[in-house]
């Protein structure tokens, strides 16, 4: 069930005082194109279920899970059936080294069945099935627990994805990654600290040691990002958290993400979130955190 809807921004309502809300959904129900901050991932535990992400649809077996990425369009055609339904940010733990980038690889959306990525699949589907047992205890630490378990999913389909693409790849291409692993972390690090500030092309590249071509390839296979693309990505969060947190501004905070002109953060913001950083601010202050039980019926 969407809660709260405005144009196409979902507002999640998250369990009472965590940053994650699940669910088993077992209404025939359209959910129209919508997007949200939060990733969303998708088991069917009976029948089918059909989604629709950024354009292309996917259709999921009973057992299949769907990662959707924060930020990307998704329509949720109705089809009858229970799946698992878990939202959750990550906020809380992007200063964690690697979990960007994963986020990156994996935008818009990633399905992981035993036939894409056999070698990680039991133990994701398992993980999942012990968050929504960690999520119905309710314990102290059981966000704590949902989290460490969120992040070895990230870290086994990561894990599996980089050696399904050596394995394609020429001997001499596929250990440059992993060459070069500790310079783009660096740089990736200096780059959400300082991505407020006029950081060009060149200068990541000489920061990491590399020429510009050489980097902007480089860049692009660690990240599956252009660094543009990259650089506008952190300057949105930034922008997100100034909307949230203070009361600055359109434009003082477009110039304090790094921004040129209130246009231009404007057409990024929309671009990015679907809606405009006016709206995004209505929208969130507008927001009342709400306890959501696991077998609630949605």
């Amino acid at each position: 069930m969407i809660e709260q809807l405005n144009g196409t921004h979902e507002t999640v309502h998250h369990l009472s005082r965590t940053h994650l809300k699940l669910y088993m959904n077992d209404e025939c129900e359209h959910y129209p194109p919508h997007w949200h901050t939060d990733m969303e991932v998708l088991c069917p535990t009976e029948g089918t279920y059909c989604v629709i992400c950024e354009g292309t649809t996917y259709h999921l077996d009973t057992g299949d899970i769907l990662f959707i990425d924060g930020g990307a369009i998704h329509d949720l055609p109705a089809s009858l059936g229970k799946r698992i339904i878990f939202q959750i940010s990550w906020a809380p733990v992007l200063d964690i080294v690697g979990i960007q980038t994963v986020l990156n690889r994996i935008h818009p959306c990633f399905l992981v069945t035993s036939t894409t990525l056999p070698m990680a699949y039991p133990q994701v589907y398992q993980d999942l099935l012990d968050i929504c047992s960690l999520y119905q205890e309710n314990f102290l630490t059981s966000e704590a627990s949902i989290y460490a378990k969120s992040v070895e999913m990230l870290s086994l389909i990561d894990r599996n994805l980089q050696q399904l693409r050596e394995e394609a790849s020429p001997s001499a291409s596929r250990s440059h990654l992993h060459r070069h692993n500790e310079e783009m972390q660096a740089v990736c690090s200096y780059i959400r600290e300082h991505c407020a500030e006029d950081i060009s092309l060149e200068q990541a590249a000489s920061l990491a040691g590399f020429s510009r071509f050489y980097f902007a390839r480089l860049f692009r296979s660690y990240t599956d990002m252009s660094f543009h693309q990259y650089l506008i990505s952190k300057r949105i969060s930034v922008a997100e958290e100034l909307l949230v947190e203070t009361r600055l501004t359109i434009t003082e905070i477009a110039m304090q993400a790094g921004f040129s002109n209130n246009a231009a953060f404007c057409k990024a913001f929309r671009q990015a979130r679907g809606t405009s950083p006016t709206m995004f601010r209505k929208l969130y202050n507008d927001t009342n955190m709400s306890s959501v039980p696991l077998y609630r019926k949605e």
